[in-house]
């Protein structure tokens, strides 16, 4: 008993020091609307009280804007919605996040096609760029989800101490006798 008094206390302080992370990565939304033509939705996260972090979506130059970009404020981040068109569609294409290699937040690209099949993408500071491909295979799309899992938890240590806490609480709960009474 007294080694679990003990546990506790040390996960106790230990927990005190953890924080948890705040994952607030930009999200680039690609919806086709219509042949060769997007809906396009780009959420940033603020930087403070009505203050942009410094992150635009950039397409290739031969898309053209048909309708310019309107952003409003959430108090929580700026949303940019603007439609664009490329003749042939967006396959082959190379889409950025401009200044995302000058922050340490990531960015989700989700792109739907008319049919309704989708692509999602993370983009990081080490690599702010993607190749749209023409339909991703599962293997890509269950690398993509799997290499962000292992990295938010490894690199959280919150994340750490909760799977402590639950083992340890799995490990009490088969370790101590069962009482009965009648």
């Amino acid at each position: 008993m007294r080694q679990i008094f003990i546990i506790g206390i040390l996960f106790f302080l230990v927990g005190a020091l953890a924080r948890a992370d705040e994952m607030r990565p930009a999200y680039l939304e690609v919806r086709e609307t219509a042949k060769n033509t997007f809906e396009v939705v780009l959420k940033v996260p603020a930087a403070g009280p009505n203050k942009r972090q410094p992150l635009y979506a950039r397409f290739p130059d031969d898309c053209k804007i048909l309708t310019p970009a309107s952003v409003t404020y959430t108090g929580a981040a700026f949303v940019e919605r603007l439609t664009i068109t490329r003749e042939g569609g967006l396959a082959g294409a190379e889409i950025a996040i401009d200044g995302l290699t000058e922050t340490s937040t990531d960015a989700l690209v989700r792109i739907q096609n008319l049919a309704g099949n989708s692509q999602t993408y993370r983009l990081s500071p080490s690599s702010p760029s993607m190749v749209v491909t023409a339909a991703p295979s599962w293997a890509q799309v269950a690398k993509t989800y799997t290499i962000l899992g292992i990295q938010h938890i490894l690199e959280g240590f919150d994340h750490l101490l909760f799977v402590l806490c639950l083992m340890s609480v799995s490990y009490t709960h088969l370790t101590l006798p069962t009482i009965y009474s009648v």
